[in-house]
């Protein structure tokens, strides 16, 4: 994340988007894994000051799905 998402989210704090794959046709990650995700949560949030958003939309990676329902159990997932 850069200067300008953190400000966007300070102001937007009610939705995220996260999408393992953007901007490529890999992941960004090594590992997809239900751990990783939620290693990877826990930071975004600790980066974002302990702020999480209300609605979070995902490309459907069903590890993802469950570490976003463990970090953010309120968040909808449309």
């Amino acid at each position: 994340m850069d200067g300008k998402s953190r400000v966007d989210f300070e102001e937007f704090v009610d939705v995220m988007a996260f999408d393992a794959t953007y901007k490529k046709n890999n992941t960004i990650m090594a590992d997809e894994g239900e751990e990783t995700y939620i290693w990877l949560l826990q930071r975004f949030v600790k980066a974002m000051n302990g702020k999480r958003p209300d609605v979070v939309i995902i490309d459907g990676a069903k590890a993802m799905k469950l570490a976003i329902e463990r970090i953010f159990s309120y968040a909808c997932m449309p």
